[in-house]
Protein backbone atom coordinates (compact mmCIF):
# COMPACT_ATOMS: atom_id res chain seq x y z
CA UNK A 1 0.00 0.00 0.00
CA UNK A 2 3.21 2.34 0.70
CA UNK A 3 4.07 1.87 -2.70
CA UNK A 4 0.69 2.36 -4.41
CA UNK A 5 0.88 5.92 -2.27
CA UNK A 6 3.91 6.43 -3.90
CA UNK A 7 2.58 5.81 -6.98
CA UNK A 8 -0.12 8.24 -6.87
CA UNK A 9 2.16 11.00 -5.42
CA UNK A 10 4.25 10.36 -8.46
CA UNK A 11 1.43 10.74 -10.75
CA UNK A 12 0.24 13.77 -8.74
CA UNK A 13 3.30 15.72 -9.72
CA UNK A 14 3.84 13.92 -13.49
CA UNK A 15 0.45 14.06 -14.67
CA UNK A 16 0.86 10.25 -15.26
CA UNK A 17 -2.54 9.38 -16.40
CA UNK A 18 -4.65 9.07 -19.66
CA UNK A 19 -7.81 12.00 -19.26
CA UNK A 20 -11.16 11.60 -21.30
CA UNK A 21 -13.50 14.79 -21.22
CA UNK A 22 -16.62 13.64 -22.90
CA UNK A 23 -19.44 15.93 -23.45
CA UNK A 24 -22.89 15.06 -24.78
CA UNK A 25 -25.02 18.11 -25.85
CA UNK A 26 -28.80 18.09 -26.13
CA UNK A 27 -30.99 20.52 -28.44
CA UNK A 28 -30.91 23.31 -26.68
CA UNK A 29 -27.02 23.12 -25.44
CA UNK A 30 -27.90 21.84 -21.99
CA UNK A 31 -26.25 17.97 -21.40
CA UNK A 32 -23.95 16.04 -19.79
CA UNK A 33 -20.45 16.71 -18.77
CA UNK A 34 -17.89 13.71 -17.61
CA UNK A 35 -14.28 13.74 -17.06
CA UNK A 36 -12.33 10.50 -16.46
CA UNK A 37 -8.91 9.88 -15.15
CA UNK A 38 -7.16 6.31 -15.49
CA UNK A 39 -4.72 5.90 -13.71
CA UNK A 40 -4.11 2.35 -14.73
CA UNK A 41 -0.72 2.78 -16.45
CA UNK A 42 0.95 3.74 -13.44
CA UNK A 43 -0.90 1.36 -11.05
CA UNK A 44 0.91 -1.28 -13.81
CA UNK A 45 4.44 -0.14 -13.15
CA UNK A 46 3.61 -0.78 -9.17
CA UNK A 47 2.42 -4.52 -10.19
CA UNK A 48 5.04 -5.15 -12.38
CA UNK A 49 7.27 -3.72 -9.68
CA UNK A 50 6.57 -6.65 -7.49
CA UNK A 51 5.05 -4.73 -5.34
CA UNK A 52 7.67 -4.34 -2.61
CA UNK A 53 8.66 -7.17 -0.09
CA UNK A 54 7.41 -10.90 0.65
CA UNK A 55 5.51 -9.66 3.43
CA UNK A 56 3.96 -6.61 1.52
CA UNK A 57 2.64 -9.23 -1.26
CA UNK A 58 0.83 -11.37 1.18
CA UNK A 59 -1.05 -8.76 2.41
CA UNK A 60 -4.37 -8.11 1.18
CA UNK A 61 -4.39 -5.18 -1.91
CA UNK A 62 -6.28 -2.28 -2.17
CA UNK A 63 -9.99 -2.84 -3.80
CA UNK A 64 -11.93 0.56 -3.91
CA UNK A 65 -15.44 1.01 -5.50
CA UNK A 66 -16.72 3.96 -4.52
CA UNK A 67 -19.39 7.02 -5.50
CA UNK A 68 -19.29 10.44 -4.25
CA UNK A 69 -22.48 12.82 -4.29
CA UNK A 70 -21.34 15.98 -3.72
CA UNK A 71 -24.84 17.09 -2.90
CA UNK A 72 -24.92 14.89 0.58
CA UNK A 73 -21.26 16.24 0.81
CA UNK A 74 -22.12 19.72 1.04
CA UNK A 75 -25.37 19.00 3.19
CA UNK A 76 -22.65 17.04 5.69
CA UNK A 77 -20.07 20.24 5.75
CA UNK A 78 -22.65 23.07 5.26
CA UNK A 79 -21.55 24.40 8.73
CA UNK A 80 -17.83 24.65 7.59
CA UNK A 81 -19.03 26.79 4.91
CA UNK A 82 -18.44 30.42 6.14
CA UNK A 83 -17.13 32.91 3.46
CA UNK A 84 -19.33 34.33 0.11
CA UNK A 85 -16.19 33.09 -1.85
CA UNK A 86 -16.95 29.45 -0.34
CA UNK A 87 -20.67 29.49 -0.98
CA UNK A 88 -20.23 30.01 -4.62
CA UNK A 89 -17.54 27.19 -4.72
CA UNK A 90 -19.90 25.49 -2.89
CA UNK A 91 -22.86 25.94 -5.21
CA UNK A 92 -20.88 24.87 -8.49
CA UNK A 93 -20.25 21.73 -6.80
CA UNK A 94 -24.22 20.91 -6.57
CA UNK A 95 -25.29 17.98 -8.92
CA UNK A 96 -21.64 16.92 -9.32
CA UNK A 97 -20.96 12.87 -8.36
CA UNK A 98 -17.49 11.53 -8.48
CA UNK A 99 -16.89 7.56 -8.95
CA UNK A 100 -13.52 5.88 -8.31
CA UNK A 101 -12.66 2.05 -8.75
CA UNK A 102 -9.48 0.25 -7.98
CA UNK A 103 -7.97 -2.94 -7.65
CA UNK A 104 -4.44 -3.39 -6.86
CA UNK A 105 -3.94 -7.20 -8.40
CA UNK A 106 -6.09 -6.08 -11.68
CA UNK A 107 -4.03 -3.11 -11.84
CA UNK A 108 -7.04 -0.98 -12.36
CA UNK A 109 -7.37 2.79 -11.25
CA UNK A 110 -10.44 5.00 -12.94
CA UNK A 111 -11.55 8.14 -11.46
CA UNK A 112 -14.76 9.59 -13.38
CA UNK A 113 -16.47 13.26 -12.46
CA UNK A 114 -19.77 13.80 -14.12
CA UNK A 115 -22.02 16.81 -13.90
CA UNK A 116 -25.09 17.69 -15.98
CA UNK A 117 -25.73 21.43 -16.79
CA UNK A 118 -28.55 23.41 -17.77
CA UNK A 119 -27.30 26.03 -19.80
CA UNK A 120 -24.55 26.15 -22.03
CA UNK A 121 -22.00 28.71 -20.32
CA UNK A 122 -22.51 26.36 -16.88
CA UNK A 123 -19.00 24.10 -19.10
CA UNK A 124 -16.94 27.50 -18.66
CA UNK A 125 -16.71 27.13 -14.43
CA UNK A 126 -16.67 23.24 -14.99
CA UNK A 127 -12.96 22.56 -14.59
CA UNK A 128 -12.66 24.85 -11.90
CA UNK A 129 -15.87 22.71 -10.10
CA UNK A 130 -13.86 19.61 -11.11
CA UNK A 131 -10.73 20.60 -9.39
CA UNK A 132 -12.65 22.00 -6.06
CA UNK A 133 -14.14 18.66 -6.13
CA UNK A 134 -10.87 16.55 -5.78
CA UNK A 135 -10.21 18.97 -3.23
CA UNK A 136 -12.73 18.74 -1.06
CA UNK A 137 -12.49 15.18 -1.31
CA UNK A 138 -8.70 14.89 -0.84
CA UNK A 139 -9.62 16.88 2.54
CA UNK A 140 -11.88 14.63 3.61
CA UNK A 141 -10.84 11.14 2.72
CA UNK A 142 -6.71 11.74 2.41
CA UNK A 143 -6.56 10.99 -0.77
CA UNK A 144 -4.27 12.05 -3.71
CA UNK A 145 -5.78 14.53 -6.07
CA UNK A 146 -4.31 12.93 -9.54
CA UNK A 147 -4.48 15.78 -11.09
CA UNK A 148 -2.14 18.07 -8.61
CA UNK A 149 -0.19 21.07 -9.28
CA UNK A 150 0.50 22.19 -12.63
CA UNK A 151 -2.80 20.02 -14.02
CA UNK A 152 -3.61 19.43 -17.21
CA UNK A 153 -6.76 20.32 -16.73
CA UNK A 154 -6.73 23.96 -17.27
CA UNK A 155 -9.11 26.58 -15.22
CA UNK A 156 -8.95 28.58 -17.97
CA UNK A 157 -10.78 26.51 -20.54
CA UNK A 158 -13.63 28.13 -22.01
CA UNK A 159 -16.53 27.37 -24.53
CA UNK A 160 -18.49 29.24 -26.97
CA UNK A 161 -21.64 28.60 -29.55
CA UNK A 162 -23.13 30.91 -32.09
CA UNK A 163 -25.85 28.61 -33.28
CA UNK A 164 -23.22 27.42 -36.48
CA UNK A 165 -19.63 27.48 -34.56
CA UNK A 166 -18.38 25.70 -31.61
CA UNK A 167 -14.93 26.40 -30.04
CA UNK A 168 -12.91 25.18 -27.03
CA UNK A 169 -10.55 27.16 -26.13
CA UNK A 170 -8.23 28.90 -23.03
CA UNK A 171 -9.25 32.13 -21.86
CA UNK A 172 -6.05 33.83 -20.88
CA UNK A 173 -5.25 36.53 -18.37
CA UNK A 174 -2.44 37.76 -18.31
CA UNK A 175 -0.21 36.99 -14.84
CA UNK A 176 1.09 39.56 -12.86
CA UNK A 177 4.91 38.94 -11.81
CA UNK A 178 3.74 38.00 -8.25
CA UNK A 179 1.77 35.01 -10.11
CA UNK A 180 4.51 33.99 -12.27
CA UNK A 181 6.96 33.63 -9.01
CA UNK A 182 4.28 31.38 -7.25
CA UNK A 183 4.16 29.37 -10.49
CA UNK A 184 8.39 28.87 -11.10
CA UNK A 185 8.30 28.54 -6.68
CA UNK A 186 5.76 25.55 -7.07
CA UNK A 187 6.69 23.97 -9.46
CA UNK A 188 10.06 23.59 -8.02
CA UNK A 189 8.84 22.45 -5.00
CA UNK A 190 6.69 19.48 -7.14
CA UNK A 191 9.93 18.09 -8.38
CA UNK A 192 10.75 14.26 -6.68
CA UNK A 193 14.27 13.95 -5.70
CA UNK A 194 15.61 10.70 -4.39
CA UNK A 195 19.00 8.76 -4.27
CA UNK A 196 16.99 5.22 -3.22
CA UNK A 197 17.96 2.95 -6.52
CA UNK A 198 13.94 1.89 -6.56
CA UNK A 199 12.47 5.17 -5.95
CA UNK A 200 15.07 6.17 -9.05
CA UNK A 201 13.64 3.49 -11.46
CA UNK A 202 10.25 4.20 -10.40
CA UNK A 203 10.83 8.07 -11.48
CA UNK A 204 12.30 7.15 -14.83
CA UNK A 205 9.64 4.51 -15.55
CA UNK A 206 6.95 7.33 -15.00
CA UNK A 207 9.14 9.64 -17.08
CA UNK A 208 8.84 7.35 -20.16
CA UNK A 209 4.91 6.38 -19.76
CA UNK A 210 4.62 10.24 -19.86
CA UNK A 211 5.34 10.12 -23.47
CA UNK A 212 2.46 7.64 -24.13
CA UNK A 213 -0.44 9.47 -22.23
CA UNK A 214 -3.16 11.07 -23.81
CA UNK A 215 -5.59 13.85 -23.23
CA UNK A 216 -9.14 12.59 -25.47
CA UNK A 217 -11.88 14.59 -26.58
CA UNK A 218 -15.48 13.43 -27.15
CA UNK A 219 -18.31 15.63 -28.03
CA UNK A 220 -21.38 14.75 -29.13
CA UNK A 221 -23.95 17.22 -31.18
CA UNK A 222 -27.46 17.72 -32.14
CA UNK A 223 -26.17 18.71 -35.20
CA UNK A 224 -24.28 17.36 -37.95
CA UNK A 225 -20.42 18.77 -38.25
CA UNK A 226 -19.15 20.15 -41.33
CA UNK A 227 -16.01 20.41 -40.30
CA UNK A 228 -13.18 20.30 -37.56
CA UNK A 229 -9.90 22.69 -36.89
CA UNK A 230 -7.77 19.84 -36.01
CA UNK A 231 -6.83 17.75 -38.91
CA UNK A 232 -6.53 14.09 -37.02
CA UNK A 233 -10.01 14.41 -35.74
CA UNK A 234 -12.74 12.05 -35.59
CA UNK A 235 -15.87 12.49 -36.97
CA UNK A 236 -18.72 9.77 -36.68
CA UNK A 237 -20.43 8.25 -39.57
CA UNK A 238 -23.76 10.28 -38.35
CA UNK A 239 -21.53 13.02 -38.56
CA UNK A 240 -22.54 14.00 -35.02
CA UNK A 241 -19.57 13.01 -32.82
CA UNK A 242 -16.17 14.24 -33.31
CA UNK A 243 -13.08 12.52 -31.18
CA UNK A 244 -9.98 14.25 -30.93
CA UNK A 245 -6.63 13.08 -29.33
CA UNK A 246 -3.73 15.22 -27.56
CA UNK A 247 -0.71 14.19 -26.03
CA UNK A 248 -0.85 14.93 -22.55
CA UNK A 249 3.02 15.98 -22.48
CA UNK A 250 2.92 18.54 -24.90
CA UNK A 251 -0.48 19.92 -24.08
CA UNK A 252 0.52 20.38 -20.38
CA UNK A 253 3.52 22.53 -22.09
CA UNK A 254 1.23 24.46 -24.09
CA UNK A 255 -2.62 24.26 -22.88
CA UNK A 256 -3.56 25.97 -26.25
CA UNK A 257 -2.62 22.61 -28.49
CA UNK A 258 -6.21 21.84 -27.54
CA UNK A 259 -7.93 24.73 -28.72
CA UNK A 260 -10.12 24.13 -31.88
CA UNK A 261 -13.25 24.50 -34.06
CA UNK A 262 -16.38 22.98 -35.00
CA UNK A 263 -18.60 24.23 -38.01
CA UNK A 264 -21.96 22.69 -38.53
CA UNK A 265 -23.75 21.71 -41.64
Amino acid sequence: MRKLLLLLSLSLLLVSCNIKERIVFNDDMSGDYEVSMDMSPILSISKNMGGGTNSDSKKKKEKIDTTIVFDDFLELYKDSIKTDEDRMKAEMLRGMTMHMKMDEDEGLGILTLSKKFTKFNELNNMSGSIEDALSNAKESSGAVNPLGEGSIMNKNTHYSYDGKIFKRFSNKKKESKAEVEVVEETEFEGKVESDDPDTQKLIQSIEMLEESLSYELEYVFPKRIKSVSVPSAIISKDRKTVNVKFDVKNSLENKDLMSFEVVFE
